[in-house]
């Protein structure tokens, strides 16, 4: 009688869709640094790491939290921890369930659904399964939020996987204060994005944001969904709303940067909208508004 495959979480730690830095992006040698301090970090909280690919990191845990731990803290601090003042983001995908083990490598269906997790990440974000979700305690568990239902290789039936919101309290939607005095009555919104420019009239029709050519303002990037997001007047505000795959990433003011998932945001102020990664100085594709 065969011995029973051993579960396991199978995580991917990928760099490889990291935000620029500069004009050729991250060197080699800053790629494999992180890598490397990655990895040390992995076997500090008793995880395995099983190989490197490309810029990524095939990685094993025995208990999903452990891995949900290390991939909140390695997506905020491992460019701290390597210190050399350049930005990077990860790309993170988990899933748990029975794996092939054989010569140091792991395989099988689980495997394949871990791939798949990371392959639908945006940069800085920790997509996981519902079988991740649903061994997590209630705490870790609190902070998972319904992503998108996909169909994945290795599964005939579509399934629920979940984002984990890793970023600090202050920059989650709920903690973002709209000025309640803020009268924007009357006022048109000016939305540009490098030369281009749209008026939004407080009467006026929603104009929508993504790479279509149909959309009022197009942005031509790739991390954009083809209808990403759009703004509009509602009983005298403007408000954004997120209908994408990577989230849209908002700086107003000063204020923490908001990540929208198929949520709406009023904005006031003046400010910056990334959209499907986030908000950078040098950013190509950033979507600036003021009030006119």
């Amino acid at each position: 009688m065969s011995e029973p495959e051993p579960i396991r979480t199978v995580g991917f730690f990928d760099l490889s869709a990291r935000p620029r830095s500069g004009p050729e992006g991250l060197s080699r040698a800053a790629i494999q640094q992180r890598l490397e301090v990655l990895a040390e970090e992995v076997s500090a909280v008793g995880g395995r790491v099983i190989k490197q690919i490309g810029d990524e990191l095939m990685c094993t845990f025995e208990e999903p939290s452990e891995a949900v731990d290390l991939a909140t803290i390695m997506e905020a601090a491992l460019d701290d921890l390597v210190g050399d003042g350049l930005r990077s983001h990860l790309r993170i995908g988990l899933h748990c369930g029975p794996v092939v083990d054989e010569d140091g490598d792991v395989f099988g269906d689980t495997v394949n659904i871990a791939a798949r997790m990371t392959s639908i990440a945006g940069p800085g974000q920790v997509i996981v399964s519902e079988e991740i979700v649903a061994h997590l305690p209630g705490e870790q568990r609190d902070s998972t939020r319904l992503f998108d239902r996909v169909k994945v290789k290795g599964s005939r039936r579509e399934r629920a996987i979940y984002r984990i919101l890793w970023a600090p309290r202050s920059e989650t939607l709920g903690e973002i204060p709209v000025p309640d005095e803020m009268d924007l009555s009357g006022r048109a919104m000016v939305v540009t994005c490098g030369d281009f420019e749209v008026r939004i009239d407080p009467d006026g029709e929603e104009v929508r944001l993504g790479r279509d050519r149909r959309c009022e303002m197009v942005v031509r990037s790739e991390m954009a969904s083809r209808f990403h997001a759009m703004i509009g007047p509602r009983r005298g505000k403007f408000v954004l709303k997120d209908q994408s795959t990577n989230g849209t990433y908002v700086s107003m003011q000063g204020s923490p940067v908001v990540v929208l998932k198929r949520e709406e945001l009023p904005l006031f102020g003046e400010g910056v909208i990334s959209l499907g990664e986030a908000v950078r100085d040098d950013g190509e594709h950033l979507i600036r508004f003021a009030f006119d």
